[in-house]
């Protein structure tokens, strides 16, 4: 009898609790959109029920703006094309940015009506609460020209210069409630406040990923979506919410990834549920299909064999921060792990891989086989690409070192310093099939033909800024070129010696559809590939009930 009426009080003491402390009702989701696009921003409207979002309609790759209610299922298209929504002021005007004209920056009607454009180069805007001024995040100078970052401001109105970061980017300004302060995501991945004076205040750090961020109008904490950098490995984007002191909570996590868009007066709150796919499909030598050869959730691949039957797959989704190197044949056969860290290429022979671990400050090359790993590190240098000269002997990467933008070194694997090649400026790109030249592109877009043993570079004509270095032919006189990174993808071969063109080959994976990049590799004859394909599956949800 006791333990029965031991049980008995303690649920009574249970009850009790549970009356005095209630647990709070889950929140509610409302679905929006059903396509699984890829969706812009979106922004309640003053009204609080209305929505506007973008989307790329049916993977036609131009950015539509469409309206919809909490309440609704439907949605319905709005006049205006290639623009992304930044902000819905109180009375109904929206900012746009026209990304196809240099993010150009616009106020048309909620309403309707032409589109007043105002200021390039802007990467974010919100109205303030009357209104009446727009702040914006500005970029200044291009990506890397000025260090790794570029230069960006903080502006309100535009032209007061509120906060500027000479090497990092600025971004995502939202006005607080009240009118007198502006949260941002500065570079580095951090959350930050300014007030209308210029001071400015750092609230979190350390951010591996900060998607969208918004006031809550009840708790006077700024929310954010945010991706912790973490040795257990990156997980997904959650939703956070932290306080003018610093304090920091939780507020939502999924296995999906979390975008916050917009927080409305009523603290209803509205979502992005986002996943990114990446799979590797093979055209194998002699094959007349593509033959899928991915691994794990997020397999990339960073090197097709000489031969176009290994393929080298860079795995870092569901493997963590510290990402996994696989190689896999192209019949089909299993994965074998080779280690961790970024995968980057083969060696011409197949023995070897590269890869360049978390902490970025040194190369390792693993073997394929048999054979034990090496390390190539250099003091100061922070890694950020590799490929191998024909010989098997040599390595070309790309380090930069603090304050400093990125340049090419040679490193021979006998031993010795890294020889820098060219001046700062300019990413890794393949290597001649005979090992003199390096096509090279600066940060400025050129490309440029280095000679490895010294001499004045050349400007390689016919390239054009969207086009994608893939490799050399095996002759030597023409690279292989592909025309931006969206389906379909063209590949020419760019001769060098003219800079005329030739059509080589269209690539196109089955499924089109939400694609929103393509990374693609090719053998020397360029009859075998192998290609990767990022997909975007995201959904809009209005949320009720978080706290």
């Amino acid at each position: 009898q006791f333990p029965t009426a031991l049980a008995f009080v303690a649920g009574v003491g249970i009850g009790a609790a549970l009356l005095r402390h209630p647990r709070p009702e889950p929140p509610v989701f409302h679905r929006l959109t059903f396509r699984m696009q890829p969706l812009g921003y979106a922004r309640f409207a003053p009204d609080g029920q209305t929505i506007v979002y973008g989307a790329e309609w049916q993977g036609g790759g131009a950015t539509r703006l469409f309206s919809t209610r909490a309440d609704s299922t439907e949605s319905t298209a709005l006049p205006i094309r290639d623009a992304e929504l930044l902000a819905i002021s109180s009375t109904g005007k929206m900012a746009v940015s026209f990304w196809r004209r240099n993010q150009t920056l616009a106020e048309v009607s909620l309403a309707g009506g032409a589109a007043r454009e105002i200021l390039e180069n802007v990467e974010g805007a919100d109205w303030s609460p009357d209104s009446q001024s727009l702040a914006v995040a500005r970029r200044l100078t291009p990506f890397g020209l000025l260090g790794k970052g570029g230069r960006f401001r903080l502006e309100f109105p535009i032209g007061k210069v509120l906060y500027e970061n000479p090497n990092g980017s600025v971004n995502s300004p939202r006005f607080a409630p009240d009118g007198k302060s502006i949260a941002f995501v500065d570079a580095g991945g951090s959350i930050a406040v300014a007030d209308l004076a210029g001071r400015k205040a750092t609230l979190s750090t350390g951010w591996d990923l900060i998607f969208g961020l918004a006031w809550h109008p009840q708790s006077d904490e700024v929310w954010f979506a945010g991706r912790e950098n973490s040795e257990r490995g990156y997980g997904t984007l959650s939703l956070y919410a932290v306080s003018r002191s610093g304090r920091l909570r939780a507020v939502l996590r999924e296995p999906a990834n979390l975008n916050l868009q917009d927080i409305s007066r009523e603290g209803r709150v509205l979502l992005v549920s986002s996943e990114y796919p990446q799979r590797i499909m093979c055209l194998p030598p002699g094959a007349a299909n593509e033959v899928d050869l991915s691994w794990l959730d997020l397999s990339g691949c960073a090197d097709l064999s000489e031969d176009g039957k290994t393929v080298l797959i860079d795995e870092w989704g569901s493997v963590g921060a510290r990402g996994a190197v696989y190689l896999r044949k192209t019949d089909g056969s299993p994965a074998v792990r080779l280690g961790e860290g970024r995968a980057q290429a083969l060696s011409p022979d197949g023995k070897w891989a590269i890869a360049i671990p978390p902490a970025l400050d040194r190369l390792v090359v693993l073997p394929t086989g048999t054979g034990e790993t090496r390390v190539l590190r250099k003091e100061g240098l922070k890694y950020s690409g590799a490929k191998w000269f024909p010989d098997g002997r040599r390595v070309l990467f790309e380090a930069s070192t603090p304050g400093h933008s990125s340049r090419l070194y040679l490193q021979d694997l006998a031993g010795g310093e890294p020889r820098p090649l060219t001046p700062e400026g300019f990413r890794v790109g393949p290597v001649s099939p005979d090992g003199k030249f390096i096509a090279a592109r600066g940060l400025d877009g050129g490309l440029l033909l280095y000679p490895v043993d010294g001499g004045e570079a050349r400007a390689v004509p016919g390239v054009d800024s969207d086009d994608r270095v893939i490799r050399w032919d095996a002759k030597g006189d023409a690279l292989f070129v592909a025309k931006g990174g969206l389906a379909p993808l063209r590949i020419d071969r760019l001769v060098l010696a003219t800079g005329s063109r030739e059509p080589w080959r269209e690539i196109t994976p089955a499924d089109p559809s939400n694609v929103i990049g393509i990374d693609v590799k090719l053998t020397p004859d360029g009859k075998s590939y192998a290609y990767s394909a990022l997909r975007e599956l995201s959904s809009l949800y209005v949320v009720d009930g978080l706290r």
